[in-house]
């Protein structure tokens, strides 16, 4: 019978799953979406074929801005919830370049980085066994 360990897996890696890009893609692309008033200024895409009226482009720059500060506020505040409740248990050193990568991943990814750190630490325990 094989011997658990109490104490937890130390992460020294940030592996990369296509799965994680393309979430921190999606919400790198929304963030910079929500970031841009000229996405749905007068000329571009959105506002010509969209919001053809000046209600419509109103209403649409509010949506636009609750849309950046909910994301970019959700997105920053997880990063250092991640990093003392799962960066630090699993022995990331603080500042160090595997700590910046996971709180980088977790500001663009969100949710998706908290999933793939859990996949890579049950990765990480299914070798230490």
């Amino acid at each position: 019978m094989a011997t658990r360990h109490s104490d937890p897996v130390k992460i020294t890696t940030f592996p990369l799953s296509t799965r994680h890009v393309a979430s921190m893609v999606v919400c790198g692309v929304a963030m910079a979406l929500s970031a841009r008033r000229e996405f749905i200024a007068p000329g571009s895409l959105i506002y010509d074929h969209l919001l053809q009226s000046p209600q419509a482009a109103l209403t649409a720059a509010k949506v636009q801005d609750w849309a950046f500060f909910a994301l970019v506020g959700v997105h920053a505040s997880e990063v250092p919830l991640f990093a003392f409740t799962k960066l630090r248990k699993h022995g990331v050193p603080f500042f160090s370049c595997v700590w910046w990568k996971w709180a980088a991943s977790c500001f663009l990814g969100g949710i998706a980085t908290w999933k793939h750190f859990a996949r890579t630490v049950k990765a990480a325990e299914a070798k230490r066994v």
